[in-house]
């Protein structure tokens, strides 16, 4: 998940380079962490302030401008600015595939115990 979220922030630096936002030659290495506090989301990623100084913008209007550029994916349920430019990045809650519910038993009798071989 964090190699998906890492690739959409690199389209998303791609799309602001050719925009004219962001300068040319920038490589930056794309860190995404998991969140320490699941309230502010699954993921975390610091990229708006490590390129702030470069793009000579305040990190937090670079978070903004990093977001609107962000493809959407339907692994993502939300990106959110924390502090000073973070994006935080939450996960789309997944149902349990339907192969496997259709693997569990649905009733009582489906789930007794078979009886025992008298013939041992």
């Amino acid at each position: 998940m964090k190699d998906s979220i890492r690739h959409l922030i690199q389209q998303a630096l791609t799309r602001l380079t050719a925009e004219g936002v962001l300068p040319e030659g920038l490589s930056p290495a794309i860190q995404v962490e998991n969140t320490k506090d699941k309230s502010h989301g699954d993921f975390a990623s610091n990229i708006a302030l490590m390129l702030a100084k470069p793009a000579a913008m305040k990190p937090r209007e670079l978070a903004e401008k990093l977001i609107a550029a962000l493809p959407a994916d339907p692994q993502i349920s939300k990106v959110d600015i924390a502090g000073p430019g973070f994006l935080n990045s939450s996960r789309t809650a997944t149902p349990w595939p339907s192969a496997w519910t259709r693997r569990w038993p649905t009733s009582a009798s489906a789930c007794a115990r078979p009886a025992r071989h008298s013939g041992w």
